[in-house]
């Protein structure tokens, strides 16, 4: 928890003085600190990139059919100038998580990869969707916010 008090002058308002800022986090304290603004939502994206089954790895395109046992592989990328916060992937209609973090960095890149084994569901359309916050305060606490996904259909083999 960061506390941050400002001080404040005007002609017909009186002036207030200007307190102590407390950082919790590192224990110490500063009677000035740094503010970053940020009106800029993150920039998500997930793709598909390929497929394996018993034989091997194999290529693949977005929105693509999949036969029901392959695991699909895929990659996420989030940008942010201030910082990423929390983001996951979620397979959509069957509400699995496939990877959730609540990072405590100001990085402004993430990425990483992630699979989905579909041996277990039933053939449907679904969607991995990407859901990306920023480390910025909106609104007295929401922040930023980017959503991307891909979609592929599962087969039952023929």
């Amino acid at each position: 928890t960061v506390h941050i008090q400002a001080r404040a002058a005007g002609t017909v308002a009186p002036i207030y003085a200007a307190g102590i800022t407390v950082c919790v986090a590192d224990g110490t304290t500063r009677s000035s600190v740094n503010v970053a603004l940020d009106q800029e939502r993150p920039v998500a994206g997930v793709s598909i990139t390929g497929y394996s089954d018993a034989s091997g790895f194999h290529p693949a395109l977005p929105c693509g059919d999949f036969n029901k046992g392959v695991t699909i592989h895929g990659t996420f990328d989030i940008t942010d100038n201030v910082g990423v916060g929390p983001y996951g992937l979620a397979l959509e209609p069957s509400g699995t998580v496939i990877v959730a973090v609540d990072p405590a960095s100001t990085a402004t890149h993430v990425f990483g990869t992630w699979t989905v084994a579909t041996a277990a569901l039933p053939p449907c359309g679904y969607v991995v969707h990407l859901t990306a916050w920023d480390v910025a305060i909106v609104d007295c606490g929401t922040r930023w916010r980017d959503d991307a996904t891909v979609g592929f259909c599962l087969r039952t083999p023929a």
